[in-house]
């Protein structure tokens, strides 16, 4: 197998391009957390205004 010879400017060239996938990588990732959390805090607020609703249903 014959080597093949790759610039400098090739190499910082994909380690640049390297960084940014990772960087875009990383902020779906966040985005993603961030929606499941705010579903998690809607249910969450949608079952304890449920669960005081039935709680005062049953006092009267």
């Amino acid at each position: 197998m014959s080597a093949v010879a790759v610039s400098p400017h090739e190499l910082r060239l994909h380690d640049e391009i390297g960084r940014r996938v990772a960087a875009r990588e990383a902020v779906s990732r966040a985005s993603i957390a961030a929606a499941r959390a705010a579903v998690f805090a809607v249910a969450l607020s949608a079952w304890v205004f449920a669960s005081g609703r039935l709680a005062d249903r049953g006092r009267t």
